[in-house]
């Protein structure tokens, strides 16, 4: 039977959130390349926001967009283009967006779409530009063939999207870690490699995951476990390298009933990194509800003389795991969240 996609983590009671210092801050000769945080306020009035780097307090921009989508599930800003994904209605359709990072101003979308996917079993979570400028999200659909007896086949692929048509193509199949319980939850491409990877959520474990991903052969590594102190019992949302190969994130931490802007370093060391927390994020209660998924970053300019640099994120990944083939359909139930 067709599959009906399931929404992402469950909205979180966050209290004690600061919410000082809203606007975009200046870089300081102590931290010369701050990026600036973007995200997405799903309260009323809706809007694009800055997210501080420093304190994660938010500051809507000043626009309204055209459109309300019930949940923007991943957001970009590549040369001063914003592109968004949001899903609109139960079940979920997925449109694509053009946003103003200065003004918030947003289009009305165009309508995502995998051609041949059967009519509402799409769902859509992630979004991140390539360093050639490629789009790419994170896709689960299902196709439907045959006649009198038809056979129902659910895919899950890193995708390609066109931001002009909304076309999704999916590019490498992930399907086999769908069928042990894995579910793709962000995407994020490191410019100072080139590398791009793929968050995981696991429905029997309490870990966090990442795939480095090949977009030649194309495959992708079998799922590494984060491992450093700061990753128990939580999850990935939205994330986005900033231009010196920091990656930043929201983090849902189970414990704390919290979602919490992290950084980290070199992917290199990933596997065994502590988690550096930020800031408590906005929280989806008042007075800013934000969408976990969105976060893009867009570096603040180094101070002149501070001396400050930041080396290149040098990437060793293992072998490629190159994955294919149709795979029967299968039902994968998404592990119940608390923050």
């Amino acid at each position: 039977m067709t599959r009906t996609p399931v929404k992402l983590a469950g909205r979180a009671a966050v209290a004690g959130i600061a919410l000082a210092a809203m606007g975009i801050l200046a870089a300081s000769p102590a931290n010369a390349a701050v990026p600036v945080l973007y995200t997405y306020l799903d309260n009323s009035p809706h809007s694009y926001a800055t997210m501080s780097a420093v304190d994660g307090a938010v500051t809507p921009l000043p626009t309204t967009p055209v459109s309300d989508p019930n949940e923007i599930v991943g957001e970009e800003l590549t040369d001063g283009v914003g592109t968004a994904i949001g899903s609109v209605g139960d079940p979920a359709e997925y449109f694509v967006y053009d946003w103003n990072a200065t003004t918030g101003a947003a289009d009305a979308g165009v309508p995502a779409f995998v051609s041949g996917a059967d009519e509402g079993s799409l769902y859509v979570s992630g979004l991140d530009t390539r360093n050639d400028g490629t789009l790419i999200v994170y896709v689960e659909y299902t196709t439907t063939s045959g006649g009198e007896f038809p056979t129902v086949t659910q895919h899950a692929a890193v995708a390609t999207l066109d931001r002009t048509t909304g076309e999704i193509t999916p590019v490498i199949d992930v399907m086999p870690f769908i069928e042990i319980g894995f579910r793709g939850i962000s995407l994020a491409t490191d410019p100072t490699t080139g590398e791009s990877y793929l968050f995981w959520d696991q429905d029997e474990s309490n870990d966090s995951f990442f795939s480095a991903l090949d977009f030649v052969t194309p495959g992708l590594d079998l799922p590494s476990t984060f491992e450093g102190t700061g990753f128990g019992d939580g999850f990935f949302q939205g994330a986005d390298f900033d231009a010196s190969g920091t990656l930043w994130f929201i983090y849902g931490n189970n414990d704390r009933e919290m979602y919490e802007l992290s950084t980290l370093g070199s992917p290199a060391t990933w596997t065994t990194d502590a988690r550096t927390v930020v800031a408590d994020a906005a929280s989806n209660y008042t007075p800013y509800p934000l969408s976990e998924l969105a976060l893009a970053t867009a570096p603040q300019p180094a101070l002149a003389n501070t001396g400050a640099g930041f080396p290149a994120a040098w990437l060793a990944i293992g072998t490629v795991a190159v994955l294919g083939g149709v795979v029967a359909v299968v039902t994968v139930s998404r592990r119940r969240r608390t923050a």
